[in-house]
């Protein structure tokens, strides 16, 4: 089972911080982006360590860390809760900055890039720390 490991939100100065629960409504106002990102804890594990590091290690950081990575969940039209939250994934955002200095070396992304997925809010509700991931099988 996936649960969720970090919860991560701007606080009112625009400063990343950790957060033992979040109202996705709350969120949804805070920023003009409406979708949530997450990244697995693997993932995020690595985006810290990384020794080169580029635009994305900076400013990236995702809204909900999850304990693992599975791939049926990443897949855009995915329906899922979290708490009393459902969501549905829209995909990922996996383009890097021409800039990059990172991308100008390698050419390719990042690993944990690849892998982290954006979801639309569907229901509004608070999410916690340790709250599993329910995907749905029958999509509605």
């Amino acid at each position: 089972m996936i649960f969720v490991e970090k919860i991560l939100t701007k606080d009112e100065t625009g400063a990343w911080c950790e957060q033992q629960s979040m109202n996705t409504e709350t969120v949804q106002l805070q920023s003009t982006k409406k979708d949530i990102s997450f990244l697995a804890m693997e993932d995020w594990e690595q985006l810290n360590n990384d020794t080169n590091k580029g635009f994305c290690h900076q400013r990236f950081r995702p809204n909900i860390i999850i304990s693992q990575f599975y791939m049926v969940i990443s897949k855009p039209g995915t329906h899922f809760e979290i708490g009393n939250a459902r969501l549905v994934v829209v995909g990922s955002k996996n383009r890097c900055h021409e800039a990059c200095p990172r991308f100008q070396k390698s050419r390719q992304i990042c690993d944990w890039k690849r892998r982290a997925f954006y979801a639309d809010i569907i229901l509004d509700g608070r999410i916690r720390k340790g709250d599993p991931l329910y995907y749905f099988i029958d999509q509605p």
